[in-house]
């Protein structure tokens, strides 16, 4: 509770982008994964509880988990490699949408999932 009474009162970001976090329930304007980050290295796969989350104090936020594409007729799903290692959202009224994204070490490398995120 001290790191995000820190960041509100003395950082004062418009946007936060965290990773390894567990926002507090109460906080309004959250993009974070219920459970956090969903291990399913694990057996059985269990939710972690903390993962990567977009916070803002201030600013409206509309959580993003699809993508539209000209290739495609349907919407693409964005949030499925290691479900809560990424959070994305838009700003609202901004046009801007941000993006916190965690590489988790799988089998001793990160890279391999961060590749993998916008799968």
């Amino acid at each position: 509770m001290d790191a995000w009474e820190f960041l509100r009162t003395r950082i004062q970001p418009d946007i936060a982008l965290v990773q390894e976090a567990v926002p507090p329930s109460d906080m309004a304007n959250v993009v974070f994964r219920q459970g956090g980050l969903h291990d399913e290295r694990k057996s059985p796969p269990k939710d972690l509880g903390w993962g990567s989350a977009v916070v803002s104090f201030e600013r409206q936020l509309q959580p993003i988990y699809e993508a539209s594409s000209p290739f495609h007729d349907k919407p693409i799903p964005l949030l499925r490699t290691f479900p809560g290692s990424v959070a994305i959202a838009e700003i609202v009224d901004s046009g801007i949408v941000v993006v916190s994204a965690y590489g988790v070490i799988d089998r001793g490398y990160a890279d391999s999932t961060v590749h993998r995120i916008s799968q």
